[in-house]
């Protein structure tokens, strides 16, 4: 049950809250082609072989650079990894967190996807912009990015 703070302060009980979901309303409620492609995003546990190329994916990370960033300092980089670059970052993984395997063996996670994208936040010290809203700020570019990525 929730409950008001100011019910909780006097120690009064309230009403059960009731709430409405939207789960996956018609792409046709939205009066924006942005509002019905940020409706259409969902996470995908199995991605498939189908990535986007060099030129392609440049498109799409210019959408990136319009998210809300005080003062322009674009706290971010972002890391594109394809290929045998994938099986290195396994075994980086598999290093840092100390697993050892059979001979002959490798981390498959990286594999999944023939394109991985690493955000990585790099905030500057600022006199105006403190670090938690660099990272928030990074955090909004890999949003962009993923809706981005989900329309491709």
């Amino acid at each position: 049950m929730t409950r008001p703070l100011g019910d909780l302060e006097a120690g009064t009980p309230s009403p059960p809250t009731r709430r409405t979901v939207v789960n996956s309303p018609g792409v046709s409620t939205y009066r924006t082609p942005t509002l019905a492609a940020m409706a259409r995003r969902r996470s995908v546990a199995k991605v498939g072989s189908k990535a986007p190329d060099d030129r392609e994916l440049l498109t799409l990370l210019r959408s990136v650079v319009t998210v809300a960033d005080h003062d322009a300092l674009r706290p971010w980089r972002l890391l594109t990894l394809r290929g045998a670059d994938r099986g290195r970052l396994g075994a980086a993984l598999d290093e840092a967190a100390g697993t050892e395997r059979a001979p002959g063996e490798s981390n498959l996670k990286p594999l999944r996807a023939e394109l991985l994208i690493a955000l990585i936040a790099s905030q500057v010290d600022h006199p105006k912009v403190p670090h938690w809203e660099q990272i928030a700020t990074a955090a909004g570019a890999g949003h962009l990015l993923s809706l981005a990525l989900s329309e491709a």
